[in-house]
């Protein structure tokens, strides 16, 4: 965890955090005694948003350290790399340039996508994966309060490994907007059943949704036999119980169980501010 005035040093805080056993985990940069000192250990390639080319200029203009560009000279940096470069300068020196917004926009199209923890050939596994992703999507889809048109399902093998190579994608209109997992599922299937070769070993499945619209803009067909309401309050109750007992607690038998299939994530860090588990212990006793 870092914390800090801005996001850029943030980043940098998080930095030190991870990189650094004596800070524990969390390394606050607010009102830190030696925070010039810090900075010129921090690579100027490390700062949140210089690439490549960025790094490329500052080295050439001597700016070697986060500390070097936060005293370099702000109009001559906007000169050269524009505002965003300059946005760079004001971060490191506590000016905040990117505010947290509380209001983040809709998505108008959502993607759920993941390479496999190792190849997959038999459509039972490749299945339960699109599965998996499709209720990630539809889970999505409902917290914004949105619904999507259409759909698009994708299988890929691994272009750099050796044997056949396939990809390829199917995109399903929805007959009524949707974001009810069990109906995302059902046109997810289809399509993934005319996608799906034999003989090859697969890297990657996963959906687009996309036509995303405010759920208050359904509008349904005239042949639509479905009881919407019914199911709303159905996908509400299951969403409010996975909240509560955790992810994937209730879900669809298709979703099966075995995700054998799974990304690696031996590493993965701790959820320290989303997961009560993960959770920092802090003793405000200790002087």
């Amino acid at each position: 965890v870092g914390i800090a005035p801005t996001k850029t040093l943030a980043k940098i805080a998080n930095h030190l955090a991870k990189s650094d056993p004596q800070y524990k985990g969390v390394f606050n940069f607010l009102n830190h005694p030696e925070k010039d000192k810090l900075l010129q250990n921090i690579p100027v390639g490390e700062v949140w948003g210089v690439g490549d080319k960025y790094e490329e200029f500052f080295r050439r203009s001597n700016i070697i350290t986060a500390f070097d560009l936060k005293n370099a000279d702000e109009n001559r940096i906007k000169e050269h790399l524009g505002v965003i470069g300059q946005r760079l300068v004001l971060e490191l020196r506590e000016m905040v340039c990117y505010p947290i917004n509380q209001n983040p926009e809709t998505k108008k199209e959502i993607t759920t996508s993941r390479s496999f923890g190792h190849p997959v050939e038999s459509y039972e596994d490749l299945e339960q994966a699109t599965i998996s992703y499709v209720s990630k999507v539809a889970i999505k889809l409902r917290k914004q309060k949105s619904l999507a048109q259409s759909l698009l399902i994708f299988i890929m093998t691994n272009k750099y490994a050796q044997g056949p190579k396939y990809v390829n994608y199917k995109i399903v209109r929805l007959p009524v907007p949707s974001s009810q997992t069990q109906e995302l599922i059902h046109y997810s299937l289809i399509a993934l059943k005319q996608l799906y070769r034999k003989g090859y070993l697969y890297k990657k499945t996963g959906i687009v949704v996309s036509e995303v619209i405010p759920e208050t803009g359904i509008q349904t067909g005239l042949w639509d036999d479905v009881n919407r309401e019914k199911n709303r309050k159905l996908m509400a109750v299951i969403d409010k119980i996975n909240k509560k007992s955790g992810s994937g607690q209730l879900k669809f038998a298709v979703q099966g169980s075995d995700e054998s299939w799974k990304m690696r994530q031996e590493n993965l860090s701790p959820h320290f501010t989303t997961q009560w588990s993960d959770i920092l212990v802090v003793d405000v006793d200790r002087k």
